[in-house]
């Protein structure tokens, strides 16, 4: 069992600001209830002074909803994965006002919900959404592009404390691209990367993007419009580690803290 001294020290919640529990890849069939279990109890252990939390696909919107319920401080979420039902993890994101740091990398952030986080998290100041589907339409009219433009409105409309925006994937065109810049005039940072149906350089490109760290996937265009411009290969998450990097520690953490909330027979969802 856990030593008397460690058990002490785990009762502290200051030790518990933030939780991490990543990706667990191909095991998450054999351990995904447990690491909820454990996640549940960890939030627990926090006596609501958790402030960031970073969750892989074991996360679902009853654990969500759990989170939301107990640790209404949290400053910074990422989730990578994850199994939602329609408008779940908005409404969770949402009871969350002290939000200043979302990142959503391969699960879906519906438009209404979107526009529900914007208008309850007034503190959001870097969003990510990172997705694995790119889409690219080749012919684009006016009803096309109200709807690859949806999120790209929702974010101009109700986000405008954005400092830091990066829209992996994305289905944005112009027009959304420059919704956003007129709707969030305090953005420091964009990156744009692998959102296929940009035309970057064309007649109606925004001009109002000179003083933005901007990144995209053309840097070559760019400098002939004044602009200072960095490019990589996009990387859908920063989390997207090999899972043999982390398989074998984080067992050993987890089972650590099972073997605690066993210790204080807490070891049930909340």
């Amino acid at each position: 069992m856990v030593c008397s001294s460690s058990f002490e020290i785990c009762k502290d919640p200051l030790l518990w600001r933030t939780i991490d529990i990543r990706r667990f890849g191909p095991l998450r069939p054999l351990f995904g209830l447990a690491l909820q279990k454990i996640c549940r109890c960890a939030v627990g252990q926090s006596s609501g002074e958790l402030v960031e939390i970073i969750l892989g696909d074991v996360a679902t919107n009853e654990l969500l909803k759990n989170i939301a319920r107990k640790s209404s401080r949290i400053k910074h979420l990422h989730l990578i994965g994850g199994y939602f039902a329609k408008d779940g993890l908005g409404k969770a994101v949402s009871k969350l006002p002290l939000l200043e740091e979302l990142e959503l990398s391969h699960c879906t952030l519906s438009t209404s919900s979107l526009k529900l986080v914007g208008r309850r998290c007034h503190h959001l100041k870097s969003l990510t959404l990172s997705s694995h589907c790119i889409i690219t339409v080749p012919y684009i009219g006016p009803d096309e592009e109200a709807e690859l433009n949806k999120e790209a409105m929702a974010i101009a409309e109700h986000m405008p404390a954005l400092r830091t925006l990066k829209l992996y994937g994305n289905t944005l065109t112009n027009v959304g691209l420059q919704a956003i810049l007129d709707g969030c005039p305090h953005l420091e940072s964009l990156d744009v990367r692998k959102c296929c149906n940009l035309n970057i350089g064309g007649d109606d490109f925004p001009s109002g993007i000179s003083g933005i760290d901007f990144r995209c996937d053309d840097p070559e265009v760019l400098p002939t419009m004044g602009m200072n411009v960095e490019s990589s290969q996009v990387t859908l998450s920063r989390f997207n580690t090999l899972y043999v990097y982390y398989i074998i520690p984080h067992f050993v953490l987890h089972l650590s803290l099972v073997m605690f909330c066993i210790g204080r027979g807490s070891f049930e969802p909340g």
